[in-house]
């Protein structure tokens, strides 16, 4: 990869928003640290009218700050209520969740376990670096944030059915068929030999030059794309972003996180999260010839090993600018074929409440597209420790795919080689399960974008309208990185035989309209 220019193209830091994805202390939020149990999948509202400022979601329950009034109407409401942590004061506070792998007793010798559920402690620690500690114990660590979680914005797109009697978009088609198995192969080399590091830590020069490469993919496609830089002291999150030309304010997300572990030493990280990294760049280079109603963007974020910081910077500004995201793909560790069990091995999908029609999307276009792999889609709200949680936390819809679900939500299997130099393309073994997962996300977001060639601006016209003709130019080369409008009159009683356009390419510089 090439040497970047220390990212003169970056744009300002964000400071407000850099204050707020950096774990430090819940001093502003009132009352004690409290556990509610869960009683229905998708509750935070019904929690936050009751007081409840609401911090962390999992399977069995909430995690959040009330005073005395408020745990006392959480009761009276027939709600279970835990007081963890009377008195927060300074504390930070961070999910450890234990892997079949994870040093247990080492964890709990870097900060008081408060509370244990599932297969994972609350944990009350002293720094922000504890949390680094705790990861190389072999846990997944999610920190609380620092402010409350805004109410869900659920946004299911309209007609997205999840059914059998869904058939196949013959565009969509025509896009998982573009899927080149050939150049996944080379960006998941790429990624992880990472010259002349070897290393993606996120604040190492290393995963700079990842992000470049990111960057340079997107650019060598004609995608705009920008650097997000949501902290000077750890590399940028890159973003690819195809405008919708009808409905460019519904935005589709894939991610994945482009930083890895150990942070000394090589750390080629082939399954995590290369992979992942690799799915969102397979998937521009699949979307990329079409053009679509609602907007695409491609986010490779950067300190996910550290607590979900780079995704978590990019999510609390898209809610801050009110941003309407549909939905977010994200992948992580998903190259590793997994132990066989069960077999045929599947990928497991991990949803929470509102986000279940995307998990169940994902899993029927597996079928639907032939795509090659098995999907087990799952209520499992308790996966946190990726950045689709980033997402859950602003209230948007998301889904998490992992080859296995390292115990959470009663699915085993356990990667070997997690945070270690020995992550590499070959520990992944049969590259078909990670093939077929691409295919999936894919399609997913695909029919969520709405690919076409040409369409109309409208589903509907009155008979004076006059109706507006879009043409995704990618594909008629008029003028290639523009999207351009052809207006034409609409059928009509007064013209009863109506008026047909026929749209013909001639040359690269010219259209050719027949009445």
């Amino acid at each position: 990869m090439k040497e970047p220019s220390r990212f003169a193209r970056f744009g300002l830091v964000n400071l407000f928003v850099l204050a707020l994805c950096v774990p430090h202390p819940l001093a502003e939020v009132p009352g004690s640290l409290v556990f509610v149990d869960r009683v229905a999948p998708a509750e935070r509202v019904a929690l936050q009218q009751l007081g409840l400022a609401v911090l962390y979601e999992a399977n069995s329950g909430t995690i959040g700050r009330a005073d005395a009034r408020t745990v006392s109407r959480l009761e009276q409401a027939g709600r279970s209520v835990l007081v963890v942590d009377p008195s927060p004061g300074q504390a930070l506070y961070v999910v450890a969740g234990l892997r079949p792998a994870t040093d247990a007793e080492l964890v709990r010798t870097l900060g008081r376990v408060l509370l244990e559920r599932e297969n994972w402690w609350l944990m009350r620690v002293d720094a922000p670096r504890t949390i680094e500690e705790i990861a190389a114990a072999g846990a997944f660590v999610t920190p609380l944030p620092a402010a409350p979680l805004p109410p869900y914005r659920t946004r299911r797109p309209a007609g997205a059915r999840t059914d059998a009697a869904r058939t196949p978009d013959p565009i969509v088609e025509k896009i998982v068929a573009a899927v080149d198995t050939t150049r996944i192969d080379s960006l998941w080399s790429d990624l992880t030999a990472n010259p002349p590091t070897g290393s993606r830590f996120s604040r190492s020069d290393g995963c700079r030059d990842a992000a470049q490469y990111c960057f340079d993919v997107y650019d060598s496609l004609g995608i705009p794309a920008e650097f997000d830089d949501w902290d000077p002291q750890h590399a940028p999150n890159v973003v690819g972003t195809r405008e919708g030309a009808i409905h460019p304010d519904r935005v589709y997300v894939m991610l994945g996180h482009l930083d890895d572990l150990p942070s000394t030493g090589p750390a080629p990280g082939a399954n995590d999260n290369a992979s992942g990294s690799v799915s969102v760049l397979e998937s521009a280079y699949a979307l990329n010839c079409w053009a679509f109603r609602n907007t695409v963007r491609f986010l490779n974020v950067t300190g996910e090993e550290q607590g979900l910081l780079g995704s978590r910077a990019w999510a609390q500004a898209a809610r801050a600018r009110d941003e309407d995201i549909r939905a977010a793909i994200n992948m992580d560790m998903i190259g590793w074929e997994g132990d066989g069990t069960p077999n045929p091995e599947n990928l497991d999908l991990n949803y929470n409440g509102p986000s279940q029609w995307l998990g169940e999307r994902f899993a029927e276009n597996a079928d639907l597209y032939q795509t090659g792999v098995v999907i087990d889609a799952f209520y499992c709200p308790s996966l946190t420790a990726s950045d689709h949680y980033s997402f859950w936390e602003q209230g948007y819809d998301a889904i998490c795919g992992i080859t296995d679900n390292e115990g959470y939500c009663g699915r085993g299997g356990s990667y070997p080689d997690y945070h270690t130099s020995d992550d590499t393309i070959a520990a992944c073994g049969d590259p078909a399960l990670f093939y077929g997962t691409i295919r999936t996300s894919v399609a997913t977001l695909a029919e969520l974008a709405e690919p076409f060639k040409i369409t109309f601006d409208r589903g509907a016209y009155a008979c004076s309208d006059t109706a507006q003709i879009v043409v995704g130019d990618r594909d008629l080369n008029v003028a290639p990185n523009v999207v351009e409008t052809l207006s034409v009159r609409a059928w009509s009683d007064s013209e009863p035989d109506g008026e047909w356009i026929t749209l013909t390419e001639r040359g690269t510089d010219s259209m050719l309209f027949d009445g």
